[in-house]
């Protein structure tokens, strides 16, 4: 298997004649709405929200359009958005990454608690953080706007803190990908790029048994209000999970 299929023009659109779809894209630009659910399985996104009046709407001025969600004047209020795809890290094939990436910003960043990546589907992770995740997150009691990246299973977590420190209104690109070891999936090597405001920053992080591996983990969108508790918004212009599945064995269904 090539590591490089990703790139590869041996599949056509990721699909192999005989076999079936290999190169997994989950992709949302939000360029056909917003579309939701509050229950799972529903709808391209599952929605929770911890209290009534945040406003979720496709702003078409913003970057060929992007999701904007909005704040009512609510301390505290969680807004969660969770795809009903993603990705099993045993399904991935050998020697390839998952690779996830988004374009966002934030009207007021050191007033906020955000992630955005991957985790889990559950209806608990309004409360606090998911248990299992790989997010990029701003934390309103940093009070910097200091992007930070977190992966986390079972409530044990890897962190990256002081990646880029954000402006308020300023897009941000943000990318990782996780390389697992192959034989031990909760482990292996984490790199990330961030773009913003002129910056550009990268890294890496050797993970050792703290990635998601034994769930599904979806694209996810939680935002939280921070303690002034006035109608900041989020935008998200794309958000993107790729992968390669495992190879397939012949005469298996």
């Amino acid at each position: 298997m090539s590591t490089t299929l990703l790139q590869s023009h041996d599949l056509a659109h990721g699909y192999e004649f005989g076999a079936g779809p290999r190169v997994i894209d989950i992709y949302d630009d939000f360029s056909n709405g917003l579309n939701t659910d509050t229950t799972t399985g529903l709808g391209r996104w599952f929605f929770l929200e911890t209290n009534a009046g945040a406003t979720q709407i496709v702003d078409i001025a913003e970057g060929r359009g992007a999701l904007k969600i909005t704040h009512s004047s609510n301390d505290n209020e969680v807004v969660s958005l969770q795809r009903n795809v993603g990705v099993l890290t045993s399904q991935v094939a050998p020697g390839t990454p998952i690779r996830w990436g988004c374009r966002f910003k934030h009207t007021n960043v050191d007033d906020t608690d955000l992630h955005i990546g991957l985790s889990i589907q559950d209806v608990s992770i309004t409360a606090s953080e998911p248990a299992d995740h790989c997010m990029f997150r701003l934390q309103e009691s940093d009070a910097s706007g200091a992007l930070e990246l977190r992966v986390g299973k079972d409530s044990v977590y890897q962190d990256v803190t002081g990646i880029v420190t954000l402006a308020d209104s300023t897009w941000v690109r943000a990318f990782f990908e996780f390389w697992p070891t192959t034989g031990n999936l909760d482990t292996g090597t984490l790199n990330y790029i961030v773009h913003s405001g002129g910056t550009r920053a990268r890294g890496s992080i050797t993970l050792t048994n703290t990635f998601p591996d034994d769930v599904l983990i979806v694209p996810t969108i939680q935002v939280q209000s921070g303690n002034n508790a006035g109608t900041d918004s989020l935008y998200v212009n794309w958000v993107r999970l790729q992968y390669v599945l495992a190879e397939y064995t012949e005469g298996t269904g």
